[in-house]
């Protein structure tokens, strides 16, 4: 009898190698008939699905104080009196009284959150004038 034709299958064809770097802003993915951007980390995809928008990450407040917000990413900072942790977004207090190369207190020094407080000897001494030594 007859012979049935083969059905034409359409050929995809990728739009991100034809035209690289014009159809996304960052990163593009073939898909069925089209294409779909995205963005990388610290990035969101804008709202003409082509662009990219930077993200500002301190609003979700990943510092434990200062945060900045820069260009696809953040930096944290600590107030003074505190140092950054290794894992780049803890701050730490400084013990300024086992950290000083010199002698911060003529008697004692006593640490305190964010910074450091000289005391004298309990009987017959006071508090110098300039905090650090005693009289």
């Amino acid at each position: 009898c007859c012979l049935i034709a083969p059905a034409h299958v359409p050929t995809d064809v990728n739009e991100c190698w034809r035209y690289p770097r014009r159809l996304c802003a960052q990163t593009c993915e073939n898909t069925p008939g089209s294409y779909r951007c995205s963005c990388t980390t610290g990035f969101s995809l804008a709202l003409d699905g082509n662009n990219c928008d930077d993200v500002n990450e301190c609003d979700n407040n990943p510092c434990s104080q200062e945060c900045v917000n820069i260009y696809g990413s953040f930096q944290c900072y600590c107030r003074e009196g505190y140092y950054l942790k290794e894992d780049r977004h803890t701050c730490e207090d400084i013990d300024e009284c086992s950290q000083s190369i010199g002698d911060l207190c003529a008697f004692q020094c006593i640490n305190v959150v964010g910074s450091y407080r000289c005391a004298c000897p309990p009987h017959g001494y006071v508090s110098a004038a300039n905090g650090r030594t005693c009289r």
